[in-house]
């Protein structure tokens, strides 16, 4: 496996891949898809199906078909991922309460014909999310409260249950769902809930060496703000320094597994040290090292460990580090501190 540098752009804020399209935010906040300039001044955008919806200063959407050349606007923030069966949830009205705690009304609207469907008031204090005919509201980043659409509670969980193992254990990531798991990260580990009753399934807090030399006593990783889902394996995974972290929910293990790529010998700055992910599929995941770092690899997933790796080549003096990563079809495309995207090409 090779990726060679085959592509650059200049002056390049941020940006985001699907397939064969690119859009970008270039220095001064104008849209660009594939080099066509899209709008001058946007919030946000992402790709959803055949659109790269972006919002607008006014507080609405634009969905442009970069198949057709088409688009449509609606007047509220759409969010893809509270979208299922046509319908999807936004916060409005966003208020401070009497204690100074940022507050918002939670609305329900069908997308296509565009209307509104239903108000609740008064809802949302904390992160919420939809799964399907859910809401997941997470509360002072130790408390689940699952509702219906209706706005019934239908279990509430609390890690105050759990003062006895750590007073500190925190929610930090909503995963999502696979089959009835419903899965977080927290700040120690995992946490497992049954979607149906809220029950505990899995908490996990610890793991165990399978491959490699933690090289730091007992240390043997732990998730973090990049852990993934798998859900079409029921894997969850992350990278963390030189461990590849992984726990199977189809077990019953209360442990995660942990395997060390770390090469013994006398130059430490040879080993990678990876800590970001920037996309993956059936066999691989691509990483960078962060921290004001240029390097980036791949590694095997069967394998458990860095088969390719490489950095971003200098000009000069200049020292250039990784921002952002992502991965499309056969291609890894970088984001450096130069503001520079550069698109990598893998050959056999």
């Amino acid at each position: 496996m090779n990726f060679i540098n085959t592509q650059s752009y200049s002056n390049i804020s941020n940006f985001q891949v699907l397939d064969n399209y690119i859009a970008f935010n270039d220095e001064n906040n104008h849209l660009y898809i594939n080099g066509y300039l899209l709008d001058e001044d946007n919030e946000s955008y992402f790709f959803y199906d055949t659109y790269l919806c972006y919002h607008t200063k006014e507080g609405g959407t634009v969905f442009f078909n970069y198949i057709n050349n088409t688009y449509f606007e609606i007047d509220v923030f759409f969010h893809k991922d509270t979208l299922f069966n046509n319908n999807f949830l936004t916060s409005k009205n966003f208020f401070k309460n009497e204690e100074g705690k940022w507050l918002s009304d939670l609305y329900l609207y069908q997308l296509n014909p565009f209307k509104e469907i239903k108000k609740y008031d008064y809802f949302i204090e904390g992160d919420f999310f939809r799964e399907k005919d859910f809401i997941l509201q997470i509360f002072l980043k130790r408390n689940v409260i699952l509702k219906n659409m209706e706005n019934s509670i239908l279990w509430q969980y609390s890690l105050d249950k759990k003062s006895s193992v750590s007073a500190e254990l925190e929610i930090i990531k909503f995963l999502g769902v696979y089959k009835n798991n419903i899965c977080f990260v927290l700040n120690k580990g995992l946490l497992v809930l049954d979607i149906n009753s809220g029950e505990e399934i899995h908490f996990i807090l610890k793991g165990e060496n399978l491959n490699g030399d933690s090289f730091q006593g007992n240390f043997k990783g732990f998730f973090g703000y990049d852990t993934i889902l798998d859900i079409s394996r029921g894997i969850i995974f992350n990278l963390n320094l030189y461990f590849y972290l992984e726990y199977d929910l189809n077990s019953n293990k209360n442990l995660f597994d942990s395997y060390s790529f770390r090469k013994e010998d006398n130059n430490n700055n040879n080993n990678l040290y990876l800590n970001n992910i920037g996309g993956y599929d059936d066999k691989y995941i691509y990483a960078f090292e962060g921290r004001d770092s240029n390097r980036f690899a791949v590694l095997d997933r069967e394998k458990k460990e860095v088969i390719w790796s490489s950095e971003l080549l200098q000009k000069g003096n200049e020292i250039f580090y990784i921002i952002d990563m992502q991965i499309s079809g056969n291609n890894i495309y970088i984001l450096d501190s130069n503001d520079t995207l550069r698109i990598f090409e893998r050959r056999v």
